[in-house]
């Protein structure tokens, strides 16, 4: 069987680091090309990225918005299905995988080959998705240590006894997504989302109903470190209070649920360094949480090092992704947001 070819799309404002990290890991698993938008286009990430064979880069500036009927959206989900839907009407590859730059790809062989076994009348297939946990008392030794939590609908109510029903800041120990992302084939004529494609076929046919991708798993980093969590939801609460038209009182988050509760826990801590402490070891794992969940078989240690992509696909000098030097990347890209809201973390 001749494996299909495939790239990755993904709109991001990250530290480089974790962008080259996330570039290289695709390039290494055999992506034809990394497309990335680029959501807040910076001079010296722009030069980094552009050294790199195989990026496409879209940098998301004044003329890339002025194409869009209404401008630059002012939400983030908003922006990224504006611009896979564009990769995708453009691409010549046969499947385009959408992610975001801190979800990494593991297949058990050649994603080529695993697209390839797709069935033909199959448009889109989903991807399910592994979220790496924090252990409480026990910050990861690296970036991308696990263990990381399995999506397991399976078992819900074994996992909401252990977790009492999900808690206030947490679904069943996630503080993410459960649904995974998808690929979709090239000249489907749906629309576009950002875990999936429109199930209800549209106009153009009836439902298709997702189909899943035997052999790999997603692994998303929901906050490669503890700061880098606190410091994303201050980013989704920016993005409830762009929707609310700046009114707090009126926001409705586009993340539900616990998530949403977890958002505005941050934003409420933002100044008080402790409080912010107490809030990442309400959503770590405890010992006892940890090993129910290993038992139940919705916990697993996974291995994931970009490294050697890394110096395989990536000019030197390579990045740091030490924890301590990510977080203070971090900082430094995200300076106005902390500054804007006193944040203490």
């Amino acid at each position: 069987m001749t494996p299909a070819t495939w790239i990755v799309q993904a709109t991001v404002a990250e530290p480089t680091a974790l962008i080259q990290a996330f570039v290289a890991h695709y390039l290494a698993l055999g992506a034809a090309a990394v497309h990335l938008a680029l959501d807040a286009p910076d001079p010296d990430q722009i030069a980094a990225l552009r050294a790199i064979p195989g990026v496409q880069l879209t940098l998301c500036d004044a003329a890339h918005w002025a194409a869009r009927p209404g401008g630059r959206p002012g939400r983030t989900v908003q922006r990224q299905v504006w611009n896979l839907r564009r990769t995708h009407r453009r691409m010549t590859a046969d499947w385009l995988l959408f992610c975001d730059a801190d979800e990494f790809l593991i297949p058990d062989r050649r994603v080529g080959d695993l697209l390839a076994a797709v069935p033909p009348g199959q448009p889109w297939v989903r991807v399910p998705v592994a979220e790496r946990a924090f252990l409480a008392g026990a910050p990861p030794g690296g970036l991308f240590d696990g263990p990381f939590r399995l999506a397991r609908p399976d078992l819900a109510a074994a996992l909401g006894a252990l977790f009492d029903a999900g808690g206030p800041l947490a679904d069943l120990g996630f503080t993410g997504h459960v649904r995974g992302k998808s690929a979709i084939r090239a000249g489907w004529p749906g629309r576009i989302g950002i875990h999936a494609p429109d199930s209800a076929g549209g106009s153009h046919g009836p439902p298709v109903a997702p189909e899943r991708l035997e052999g790999a798993i997603l692994l998303h980093f929901d906050g490669l470190t503890p700061l880098h969590l606190l410091l994303k939801s201050l980013r989704w609460y920016d993005n409830g209070l762009a929707d609310a038209g700046g009114n707090p009182d009126a926001i409705r988050f586009t993340r539900k649920g616990a998530r949403s509760r977890l958002i505005a826990a941050i934003h409420a801590a933002r100044g008080d360094a402790a409080a912010l402490g107490r809030i990442i070891d309400t959503v770590s794992l405890t010992p006892d949480q940890a090993a129910g969940m290993r038992t139940m078989g919705a916990l697993a240690d996974i291995a994931c090092d970009p490294g050697p992509a890394i110096r395989a696909h990536l000019p030197p000098p390579w990045p740091d992704l030490t924890p301590a030097a990510f977080d203070a990347d971090l900082r430094a890209h995200l300076a106005p947001l902390i500054a804007r809201w006193g944040f203490a973390g």
